[in-house]
This record gives structure tokens, sequence and C-alpha cells, in this order.
């Protein structure tokens, strides 16, 4: 019975949307590098006064491959994931007890998440789902 309704049974989850991804990169980020407030006198959180600055953050979902490029014109940050069109959005992020919690906006749309981090993986809990991305690690700091 399960081998014959298992897709019934058991239906895939949901993948992030963009606006999620976007959110969930910019979360991240935000939390690892510390800078999680917008001068006035910057056009990027990443880099000097007035220099445009693409951050580049790669995950993994499974197999998948997942490249997400971040740029930040306060208040605001354009998210591109592989290379599709920008995603604008506003993020609040806190960290509390190894969990990051990101809400913001796109577009109309309120969004929010939670990531737990356990090594490399990143638990992303959005829309009432669980996704696993993992983080890229280059193998010399493996």
């Amino acid at each position: 019975f399960i081998a014959q309704h298992g897709d019934s049974l058991f239906p895939a989850t949901p993948s992030l949307s963009d606006e999620n991804l976007a959110l969930t990169a910019v979360s991240y980020l935000l939390s690892q590098t510390g800078k999680v407030s917008v001068s006035p006198w910057t056009k990027s959180l990443f880099s000097r006064l007035n220099i445009n600055h693409v951050e580049e953050v790669k995950l993994k979902n499974g197999d998948t491959d997942i490249d997400v490029k971040i740029r930040c014109v306060a208040p605001s940050y354009f998210v591109s994931v592989d290379g599709r069109a920008e995603v604008e959005l506003s993020a609040n992020v806190t960290v509390d007890n190894n969990v990051i919690f990101g809400s913001g906006n796109s577009a109309d749309r309120k969004l929010e998440c939670k990531i737990v981090q356990d090594g490399d993986n990143l638990h992303v809990f959005s829309d009432g789902n669980e996704t696993v991305l993992s983080r890229h690690v280059p193998k010399y700091q493996k």
C-alpha cells in the first residue's frame, strides 16, 4: 500500500520561494557579519562609502546549487537567486540562542523565517515548512 500510494501519503516538501530564499540568505549573511543596522552614510553594509558591492552566498538544496547575490541600497536589499530577476526586500534580523530570526517585506508580502544552523546545514522554517539547505564550504576551508 505504501509503495503504491507513497506520493499521496508523503507529498514532497514545497521548495522555498525566491522571496523566502532571499530573506533566508540576507538573514544568514547579516547574522554572520554582525552588521544588522543600516548607516545613512553608506550605500552598502558590506563595503566603503558609495560603492555598489554585491555579496554572494552559495547554498545547496539537496544536489541543487543555489547562487544568491545580495546588494544593499539602504534601506532595502536587492537579491537575485540563480540569476533570476532581483527581489527587493526589507529585513530585520535577530539572533537568539543560535537561532536566526528573519522578518521583512517584499512588495506587499510579509515574510518570516527561522534558521537553525547545524554544522554546515541550515534548517529553514518558513511558511509552515522546513527546508534543509547546506552552506557551500570551499574545499580549502574544510
